[in-house]
């Protein structure tokens, strides 16, 4: 198990949550990052599509969102 820190989230949509979370474990292991590293921040993109509604412009919101990080 590895220990993360709770995302603080509102009500949302969670459409695509867990496919938001394995495509960026995937990407940021492929990019070389650590398996710890590439859960912490798949975990984070994950709760963070809960504040984008539906899948129409996704990509953008998070880019937008990982830009940030």
């Amino acid at each position: 198990m590895i220990p993360a820190e709770g995302t603080p989230l509102r009500d949302g949509d969670p459409t695509g949550c867990g496919d938001v979370l394995g495509a960026t474990v995937a990407a940021s292991l492929i990019a070389g990052a650590g398996l710890e590293a590439a859960l912490r921040l798949g975990t984070r993109m994950g709760a963070r599509n809960v504040s984008h509604r539906g899948a129409s412009g996704l990509r953008d919101h998070l880019l937008g969102r990982l830009s940030a990080v």
